[in-house]
């Protein structure tokens, strides 16, 4: 009976995502201390009911977030444990397909050990006898190898699924509750592709980057405080989500994810604050020094 030697992932992927989901979790908990500074500050240069209502709202999302971010990092922690037993299992499986190729037993590396020669067990001829002896005690060895390696790599993945379980529920009680939140999308989608890094593929590397890629806020433009950047894969992230209450000549709606940017003064910022314009979703960015410390005034 041969023996199956496939490693069902790969380590090489699951690193990868893991250390570009701990820089991930690093740039969000850069852009939480922003936070944290602008609502500081709003607090003596922002005093209205508009301004207490954006303190609220900020809360909200920082309370939120602190929450995600922290679950990446136990995301990437898990997978990287995960990625090791992976690395222990591929070890046994080459120690075994060694073992059965130096005893002369037929071997596809990576995949499988065939089984040890048949014999006449009529023949008088020794030689076939002592090499199917032979190749039946490597064969044993290997298969022991194997097993171990099996049990391993279910370890492995018992172990994942469990240290996910706690972070998922997380992740997707703080998507539903701060839906256009970047960070939460992210893993949540990171998430539900996760199997392909569990199968050898390497789209979490890929959509790792992809995901850091969004995460970098506008440049600094004295004088203009709201943004609008599009994300890097509308189709995967979905529609703009920033609204408008009331009409403004300078603050228009972004649909789709549509390309460019969208600007207003300081002064007729605040005046639409005042006037309570709602604004939500990943893509109106404050870019200045005083709300999220980058309104410049």
């Amino acid at each position: 009976m041969s023996l199956d030697t496939r490693v069902f992932g790969d380590p090489t992927s699951c690193y990868a995502c893991a250390d570009s989901l701990t820089a991930l979790a690093t740039g969000v908990n850069d852009r939480l201390k922003a936070a944290r500074d602008g609502r500081t500050e709003s607090e003596y240069e922002f005093r209205s009911p508009a301004g207490d209502a954006f303190r609220t709202t900020l809360d909200r999302i920082i309370t939120g977030t602190t929450e995600a971010a922290d679950q990446i990092d136990v995301i990437a922690a898990a997978l990287r444990a995960f990625a090791d037993g992976l690395v222990t299992v591929r070890s046994r499986m080459s120690q075994a397909e060694a073992t059965a190729a130096e005893a002369g037993i037929p071997v596809e590396f990576g995949v499988g050990i065939g089984d040890p020669i048949d014999i006449d067990p009529n023949s008088y001829d020794i030689a076939p006898q002592v090499l199917r002896a032979k190749q039946i005690a490597a064969y044993e060895t290997a298969a022991g190898l194997v097993a171990n390696g099996r049990a391993v790599e279910t370890g492995a993945h018992s172990a994942l699924a469990e240290a996910l379980r706690g972070p998922t529920t997380i992740l997707k009680d703080a998507g539903a509750q701060w839906g256009g939140w970047f960070c939460t999308q992210s893993v949540g989608i990171w998430l539900r592709r996760f199997p392909s890094c569990r199968n050898g593929e390497t789209w979490p590397r890929h959509a790792a980057r992809t995901l850091l890629g969004c995460v970098s806020l506008p440049r600094k433009r004295r004088g203009w405080v709201i943004r609008t950047q599009k994300l890097l894969r509308p189709g995967l992230f979905g529609p703009s989500k920033g609204v408008r209450t009331m009409l403004h000549d300078s603050l228009r709606r972004t649909r789709d994810c549509l390309p460019g940017s969208v600007t207003t003064r300081s002064s007729d910022f605040l005046a639409a604050v005042s006037a309570n314009i709602s604004l939500k979703g990943p893509n109106w960015r404050i870019s200045g020094r005083k709300f999220l410390s980058w309104v410049e005034f």
